[in-house]
């Protein structure tokens, strides 16, 4: 038993490392060569044998080419007329509609005329490829030369067009002229005339757009001389009719203005002055203290004489009180000299006060007349003022006349001078030569491009026939990806009235009893008459049909005498309680938890007759591989073996969770069910390999939800393919 163990897990562990095209690598590619080299190779050599065969039909061709400079510096006068800092060929948009004339029909029609390419047979009758052949006869245009001059040319035109290749070399002002014919003298000829015909347009262009701005520039002279003429006169007559006289840049008025609103300020200055010294003092007078007098107020003499001898008699007085009494004969005299002191001072204050005053009456009657005359004065300067902005305006007109006139005197002389001699910014650098070799079709190029095209379209064909194979439809396809023994195949059921849990027992010829009785013989041989027999039944995925299959395995068995018990061991979906029982309210989980005996979740199923242990639908359990794997599930399955032969363990998918690992060490064997439709072969392989101890003791795989039809028609088609009989699986 541990030697088949081993070896379906060494077929398992091969299949699964070199088997499949799932992914872009090395191994992949390689296995996908090694599989379809033969039709590969087949399109490989299709390809060159039409590549060789298109060589030697293909009419050779000759390319000579001529190399134009576009020298952006000497731009014509008349985009200096239109005030452009640049040229228009200096941008991309310029050097691109530069690019367009040169295609041009105007380019194409003067190479036609100054070559006279119509009347060049070699030119005009070039031999057409098989295809142009095929389309001229097809029409009912090819047999029937062309008379009428007009259409000539323009099918010689049109030939130039077709022949021509005139691209910008980089980001330059450089461009490559080629023209590719079955003759390699005409091919120069026309090369280079393609490049002088764009340098002759280049200088008829410049003079005629000189000629055009030369006429302008003559009409616009003579008008602006004309207005410049009217407007200095118009200025003349309004200065003349306002009396307008000018001193330098000012008008005289202006200046009288400004003269006497400097005297005024002048004026109101020295009234200010007066009045403060005649206020001032004023304020002395009225107050009527002599210590004013003394110690702040007049610097004439007399004023110093009387202030000195009223200090020097006071100086006394005190001295006097102070030593024989202020009631002293001497003392009493010195006060009747102070106070004559003081009045004396104060009528000489009020002589000088009156001496103010007719100042400050003075200076204010010199005020007011200056602004008299200043009121006068500045009445007629709004007047001239209004007047000169009239003038001002005029001159301005008379100067911007004047400045343009100027401008379009000197451009109309220079463009006279250019329009004598034009010259173009366009120059041909490298003149065409008549090449050697055909420059189509090069043999080489023709085979790597053969060899590129069919090499690209066998890999794709390649693995679109891989593609087609991404799904398991056959035994010999199951064993070469897996390495597992096929079970067999169930198709899509209803009830019909029925319960789908039991459809294999209810239906015991159908093919899902079929593949399920192929599958318990595969365990019996696996396991001999051990008992009883706990037997795995996982998916790769969610929603493939295990828990449909365990339960009618179940039932299957229960109906041919053997005495089954299936447990839902898929704790999170719990998909058998489901189908089977979906009043319960324990099960398996309150057994392992202590909250509830084996006995008590344990129900005999009605009608199949199978012992059922539900999980209970309460609520999810996010550690149910703890559970699983907890000695619990141990002592629950010692307790389940008792009186039974076979142990259906319903599991959850290998790929979501690890809930099959955890009581992998307590199965028997697995069976792996896999919906054949939906389920890619890569992601089978991949989910055994992330759990090598399920694949270790997988039995089989058996396919699910299989349309017969279809099943059948991909069979033919696969072994057509491969060029082999295969088996197909039994229903």
């Amino acid at each position: 038993m541990a030697s088949g163990r081993t070896d379906i897990h060494r077929r398992t562990r091969r299949a699964t490392e070199s088997a499949g095209f799932d992914g872009i690598d090395i191994d992949n590619i390689v296995a996908l060569f090694r599989r379809r080299w033969k039709p590969m190779f087949a399109c490989i050599a299709v390809g060159i044998l039409i590549g060789l065969i298109y060589s030697r039909v293909a009419i050779p061709l000759y390319s000579a080419q001529a190399t134009l400079f576009l020298d952006v510096s000497k731009g014509p006068l008349i985009n200096r007329y239109a005030g452009q800092s640049e040229t228009p060929e200096e941008t991309d948009g310029g050097l691109l509609s530069e690019l367009e004339v040169m295609r041009s029909k105007v380019i194409g029609g003067a190479v036609v005329d100054k070559l006279n390419l119509t009347q060049n047979e070699e030119f005009m009758s070039s031999r057409d490829s098989l295809l142009d052949i095929a389309i001229g006869w097809l029409s009912g245009t090819g047999s029937q030369p062309e008379t009428d001059p007009a259409r000539l040319r323009q099918n010689a035109i049109a030939k130039l067009q077709d022949g021509a290749t005139i691209t910008r070399v980089a980001q330059s002002y450089i461009f490559d002229l080629r023209f590719a014919s079955t003759s390699p003298e005409l091919s120069a000829k026309i090369a280079n005339a393609l490049g002088e015909a764009y340098v002759a347009d280049r200088v008829n262009s410049t003079y005629e757009s000189m000629s055009l701005a030369g006429n302008w520039l003559r009409e616009r002279v003579e008008d602006l001389r004309e207005k410049t003429r009217q407007a200095d006169l118009a200025v003349e007559r309004y200065r003349s009719a306002n009396g307008l006289v000018r001193t330098g840049t000012e008008l005289l008025s202006d200046q009288r203005l400004q003269e006497l609103s400097t005297a005024l300020v002048d004026a109101g200055t020295e009234t200010a002055k007066a009045r403060a010294k005649y206020e001032s003092l004023k304020a002395v007078i009225d107050s009527g203290r002599a210590d004013i007098v003394v110690n702040d107020v007049l610097q004439d003499s007399i004023s110093k004489q009387l202030r000195t001898k009223y200090l020097d008699a006071s100086k006394r007085e005190a001295d006097i009180s102070k030593k024989y009494g202020a009631d002293h004969v001497q003392a009493v005299r010195l006060r009747q000299e102070m106070q004559d002191y003081a009045r004396l001072m104060f009528e000489e204050l009020n002589r000088v006060a009156n001496g103010y005053r007719s100042s400050l009456d003075m200076a204010q009657s010199h005020e007011n007349e200056l602004a008299a005359t200043l009121a006068k004065a500045t009445g007629n300067s709004e007047n001239d003022d209004r007047n000169n902005v009239e003038l001002r305006e005029l001159e301005r007109t008379e100067n911007t006349y004047r400045n343009m006139y100027q401008i379009f005197l000197d451009r109309y002389q220079e463009s006279i001078q250019q329009e004598s001699f034009p010259v173009t910014n366009a120059r041909i650098i490298s003149f065409a030569e008549a090449p050697e070799r055909p420059s189509f079709p090069r043999l080489q190029l023709v085979l790597f491009m053969a060899v590129i095209f069919s090499g690209t379209l066998a890999m794709v064909l390649a693995a679109y026939l891989e593609t087609r194979r991404r799904y398991f439809r056959n035994e010999k396809q199951v064993a070469d990806e897996l390495g597992l023994d096929f079970l067999g195949t169930a198709p899509p059921v209803s009830a019909k009235g029925g319960s789908l849990g039991t459809y294999a027992a209810d239906n015991p010829f159908s093919p899902v009893s079929e593949t399920l009785r192929s599958a318990k013989i595969a365990v019996d041989l696996f396991l001999g008459a051990k008992s009883p027999k706990v037997i795995g039944i996982v998916s790769a995925f969610a929603g493939e049909g295990a828990s449909w299959m365990a339960s009618n395995l179940a039932s299957l068995l229960a109906s041919q005498g053997d005495r089954t018990l299936l447990i839902d061991c898929d704790l999170r979906n719990k998909s058998a309680t489901r189908m089977l029982m979906a009043h319960a309210r324990a099960g398996i989980v309150e057994v392992l938890l202590g909250q509830a005996r084996l006995a008590d979740v344990e129900t005999l199923h009605p009608t199949a007759r199978f012992r059922f242990i539900p999980a209970a639908l309460k609520r999810q359990l996010p550690n149910s591989s703890q559970l699983l794997a907890s000695p619990m599930f141990k002592q629950l399955l010692s307790q389940a073996r008792t009186g039974v032969d076979y142990i259906i363990l319903d599991l959850p998918p290998i790929s979501a969770v690890v809930d099959a690992r955890a009581v992998a060490n307590e199965v028997d064997l697995f069976i792996l069910v896999v919906d054949q439709p939906r389920t890619e072969r890569a992601s089978v392989r991949d989910a055994l390999a992330q759990s090598q101890v399920v694949a270790e003791k997988c039995v089989g795989v058996i396919l699910n939800k299989v349309d017969a039809r279809k099943y059948e028609s991909r069979e033919r088609s696969d072994e057509t393919l491969q060029g082999r009989d295969m088996p197909i699986a039994a229903e």
